[in-house]
């Protein structure tokens, strides 16, 4: 055997592999088949959420976003607040102009009424005093 060529002996003799060396059979496969690195992928980012989630409770980083979001609506709250304060302060101060302008107007009316009214009276005083004097003498 050792006289054929090489290229011979290789057709001649029968390829004889043992069971240890062949390849592992693949696995049926299915349509929904994921990659191994996918599953340990989302393994990870599950461990890495849950690790997160926990530190977030037990450090105490949680009692200060729940203070900071509570200071927040205050300030909300307060800023509304003054928006209507200052609608309605706007409000009063509109009624008062309107009276003041009213009260104005009427002003030189009623100064011309009062000055009428004192004159007809002091006028009356006069008359009646004129004429008691001129009974007198």
């Amino acid at each position: 055997m050792s006289n054929l060529p090489n290229s011979a002996r290789l057709l001649s003799v029968p390829a004889i592999r043992h069971f240890s060396t062949l390849p592992p059979p693949s696995p049926p496969r299915s349509r929904i088949a994921m990659p191994g690195f996918l599953i340990g992928a989302l393994a990870g980012v599950g461990a890495i959420g849950v690790a997160g989630y926990a530190w977030f409770h037990m450090s105490g980083a949680k009692a200060i976003v729940d203070k900071a979001k509570a200071t927040k609506v205050r300030y909300d709250d307060a800023k509304e607040a003054v928006v209507r304060n200052r609608e309605a302060a706007r409000e009063k101060a509109m009624a008062v102009t309107a009276a003041a302008k009213d009260k104005s107007t009427n002003l030189g009316q009623r100064w011309k009424e009062s000055f009428l009214a004192d004159r007809a009276k002091n006028d009356t005083d006069i008359t009646a005093e004129s004429g008691r004097s001129v009974k007198e003498n």
